[in-house]
């Protein structure tokens, strides 16, 4: 075992430089194309400071009562274009075709990338509380433009306790309606910790007409500055055409996260217990262990 950790060590050592600017590479790759890109949609040359942020993760799950892995490529961003007076954002982010812990989108890591499809558009930032969207879902077989609109609010009872809830409405040319709605509470213990009751709503104008309900119960605690955790309760249930309402699963987990390299590479780890339906809600062990990396500027 002391033998394998020299090895890992000193390859650690050897590599890090490579590393730094492989990831500085793309960093600049990235701002350098948004810069461009914010000149040419305000029209203006103006020197003013770019920022922006990119995530991007695998995450890697199996369970005892299911064969096999499952595996979901992540991305996410937002991305300001200051030269328009901040109304105008980038975004690209991976489509979710469902609120569940049961998001996958292949059986092996090449898979997870080349069967999932994004959502590339302008987010368009109003001075009130709604923000408007346009762009396209692709990666499928037909590109498929969308226009959207979110609402977001936060109502403070006091110091500790306040409600967030907002609604988030999609509409695309080929999938037609898809409608977000959520309402939080949250309590604040102290400066590291908050409580959480989290629910949304989910419905997808297709051909079963689909309701998603998502209930959880959290606790976010920050450890340090790298690492937090998230031990969560949570009951998913749906309703469709062919199928009246009916909880799907419960889940008891908690979720640890730690970034291990820089400010930029991080991994999670979250061990759960589920009692899913299928199985007469007899308990089914799960993990999963996610590895990602950020961008930004």
């Amino acid at each position: 075992m002391k033998y394998l950790l020299s090895f890992i060590f000193t390859v650690s050592v050897l590599y890090a430089g490579v590393l730094d600017t492989w990831h500085k590479k793309i960093e600049d790759f990235f701002g350098n194309t948004i810069e461009k890109l914010d000149k040419f949609l305000s029209e203006s040359n103006a020197s003013v400071p770019q920022k922006y942020s990119l995530e991007t993760s695998l995450r890697v799950f199996t369970e005892s009562k299911k064969i096999g892995s499952g595996y979901k490529f992540n991305i996410t961003s937002k991305i300001p274009l200051p030269r328009t007076q901040k109304r105008l954002y980038l975004f690209l982010q991976d489509f979710k075709r469902t609120t569940s812990i049961d998001e996958q989108s292949g059986n092996n890591i090449r898979d997870s990338i080349d069967n999932n499809s994004y959502l590339l558009g302008l987010f368009y930032n109003t001075k009130s509380k709604l923000k408007f969207r346009a762009g396209v879902r692709f990666h499928t077989i037909t590109p498929d433009p969308f226009v959207g609109a979110t609402f977001t609010h936060t109502y403070p009872f006091d110091q500790k306790n306040r409600i967030e809830f907002g609604n988030s409405l999609y509409y695309y040319l080929d999938r037609k309606l898809d409608n977000t709605f959520y309402a939080n509470y949250i309590h604040q213990f102290n400066a590291t910790q908050n409580f959480a009751f989290e629910n949304s709503y989910r419905y997808i104008q297709d051909q079963e007409n689909e309701h998603q309900i998502l209930n959880s119960f959290k606790l976010y605690t920050v450890l340090d500055a790298n690492r937090f955790t998230i031990p969560s309760f949570q009951f998913y249930s749906t309703t469709n055409q062919k199928r009246s309402y009916h909880v799907d699963y419960l889940y008891l987990g908690i979720k640890y996260h730690d970034t291990i390299w820089r400010k930029w590479i991080f991994y999670e780890l979250t061990p759960a217990v589920l009692f899913r339906e299928i199985n007469n809600f007899q308990a089914s062990y799960r993990v999963d262990f996610t590895v990602g990396i950020t961008f930004s500027k």
